[in-house]
């Protein structure tokens, strides 16, 4: 596939802040691969089903850990809500 038809990195530390909660989830990571990066809004903006199918090796659990840490946000159990 050609490189300049994949999106672009999305850098985790200008996504979720770079001393966040959230951002903990991702230690040791430092951007969302192409796929990963495809999905973001919709696995960490919003709270419509997903369906991801890709293969192995391609990052699916960190997709569905973004939808965790964002439940957990929404839900006030980690992020600015808990800590106010």
């Amino acid at each position: 596939r050609e490189k300049s038809m994949l999106r672009a990195r999305i850098n985790l530390d200008e996504a979720l802040g770079s001393d966040t909660d959230e951002r903990m989830a991702f230690a040791g990571t430092n951007s969302l691969n192409p796929m990963q990066s495809t999905v973001f809004d919709a696995a960490y903006n919003s709270r419509e089903n997903l369906l991801i199918c890709a293969p192995t090796g391609a990052g699916k659990t960190n997709v569905a850990m973004l939808t965790v840490v964002s439940h957990l946000r929404d839900v006030g159990l980690i992020g600015a809500a808990y800590y106010d």
